[in-house]
């Protein structure tokens, strides 16, 4: 394990937390890489790299490839501010896709990171597309920056910070460009976050469906980001309006009882409940509230609801603020990919 990923688990968490931490992240960063040696991307000039370990240095492999077609390198998108489908290139859809959500100056490997997982989650949404014959890989909407934006609407955005913010997030993306999360030798469902509520959710308890890669990981560091934990208010009125808004057979009990049978996963996500006459998955709830994630309290006062809400987003797959944390402490990216994705292969030269 690393020292210094010691260190900061020790500052942050309680003592008691720390062996179960430490079993974690330390039996994960014991194990050698399969296929890309995680001292591969270290650099001399980013102080947040892991340092060189002869002892882990593997040949890079490459994943088994064929020659692809002419659109192997690009994908299909339909933008809904444009209502027509737009083809971009990889390098510029993770350039563009990243510069919606990412802040340009966190830690280099973080960084890299999450433009594998982009680029590995949009890749695996085009070839399960194009298995079905769809005219389109996915959708995005540029205009409001949904997805994807094009880069010289970022550049007018950002003005002048865009050379070098743009720069950084450009020379992430190139660096990163060929290598994948592969999951029995397809492009893994890389799903990211922004903040976990402490411990990642497994894919199979949320939506019932096992995927063996997106389970629980120990998320320690989130819980002392800014706005981890959050309050919305709802009256009684408003809550109903907007149940009834998506289910035009909802029917109000009284207001003790209108939210009710909250069942939980052992990391307190919202699993199901009760709402009203409607018994529906916690998700969707958060999703018609617009709660920041589906792990949350809920208690009535003076006619209101009250939730108190933890994290932020689907909590499933990589934490973005906790692969920025790993970095600071020395993880490189394949080690942040890796621990976030149990059980995948990190790989350079993926095609299908």
């Amino acid at each position: 394990m690393k020292k210094g990923m010691v260190a900061v688990i020790l500052t942050i968490i309680t003592i008691a937390v720390v062996p179960v931490i430490s079993i974690l992240v330390g039996g994960k960063y014991e194990k050698s890489y399969a296929a890309v040696s995680a001292t591969e991307s270290v650099t001399e000039k980013n102080k947040y790299t892991a340092q060189p370990d002869e002892n882990k240095e593997k040949p890079v492999s490459k994943a088994t490839t064929s020659k692809g077609s002419s659109e192997e390198n690009t994908y299909k998108i339909y933008d809904k501010s444009a209502k027509k489908v737009i083809t971009v290139n990889d390098v510029d859809f993770c350039c563009g896709a990243l510069a919606t959500e990412t802040e340009a100056d966190i830690p280099a490997e973080a960084l890299k990171a999450q433009a594998v997982a982009l680029h590995t989650y949009y890749t695996h949404l085009k070839y399960e597309s194009r298995k079905q014959n769809k005219e389109y890989d996915f959708q995005c909407n540029s205009k409001i920056w949904e997805v994807y934006a094009d880069k010289k609407d970022i550049k007018a955005k950002w003005g002048d910070t865009f050379k070098e913010s743009f720069g950084t997030i450009e020379k992430a993306v190139k660096e990163v460009s060929d290598i994948f999360v592969l999951y029995n030798d397809s492009p893994a469902m890389t799903k990211y976050f922004e903040i976990s509520s402490g411990t990642t959710d497994s894919y199979s308890e949320i939506y019932g469906k096992d995927i063996k890669y997106l389970t629980n990981v120990a998320a320690p560091y989130d819980t002392v980001a800014n706005n981890y934990q959050t309050k919305q208010t709802f009256s009684y009125e408003e809550l109903n309006s907007l149940m009834g808004k998506k289910y035009k057979d909802y029917k109000a009990e009284n207001i003790d009882k209108n939210v009710s049978e909250i069942k939980k996963s052992n990391y307190g996500t919202v699993l199901s409940l009760r709402v009203g006459n409607k018994e529906i998955k916690g998700y969707e709830f958060a999703d018609i509230l617009k709660l920041r994630s589906s792990n949350f309290n809920v208690e009535v006062k003076e006619g209101s609801y009250i939730f108190t809400v933890c994290g932020y987003g689907e909590n499933i797959g990589l934490s973005k603020f906790g692969s920025c944390q790993l970095a600071k402490q020395g993880s490189s990216y394949i080690e942040i990919l890796e621990y976030y994705y149990p059980g995948t292969k990190i790989v350079r030269g993926y095609k299908k």
